[in-house]
């Protein structure tokens, strides 16, 4: 049986704010299918509210403490605001997000993985999607314990 090549550029976005398993199995999802991986820690302006208690620095920084062996060629963590308010889901936060990851790798990711959360769908109009590849991870199967 013949092993799948590894795709170049993996991207996870999220708040992870804080990290929990089911954040670590996306990461682990991505670093075992991607030769690199991008971490995007959204709404890094937001800190000290109730949905982004922690700073983007702090969640930025217990992210690499979970891989401190990665370098940074192979896994890269940043963040990025929101564009408007982290609810404003659209295709323009798709190109937004797209546009964000282009003009740090030149490239847009060959996968994107993220849990299967309902508004993710409406993230990215087909054509901004054409050769990414998305592998959706049930939320059932994502455990939220810290």
């Amino acid at each position: 049986m013949s092993s799948i090549p590894k795709r170049d550029l993996g991207v996870v976005i999220g708040r992870f704010g804080p990290e929990t398993l089911g954040h670590t199995m996306l990461f682990d999802t991505s670093l075992s299918l991607c030769r690199r991986t991008f971490i995007i820690v959204g709404s890094a302006q937001e800190r000290g509210t109730l949905r982004n208690p922690l700073s983007v620095e702090t969640r930025i920084k217990l992210i690499r403490e979970t891989y401190p062996e990665e370098p940074e060629s192979r896994l890269t963590i940043g963040g990025l605001n929101d564009m408007t308010n982290e609810l404003d889901i659209n295709v323009d936060w798709g190109k937004y997000l797209k546009s964000n990851v282009e003009n740090r790798f030149s490239k847009f990711a060959s996968l994107m993985i993220y849990g299967n959360d309902e508004f993710r769908s409406k993230w990215f109009a087909p054509e901004d999607l054409k050769g990414t590849d998305e592998y959706i991870i049930a939320r059932s199967n994502l455990p939220i314990e810290v």
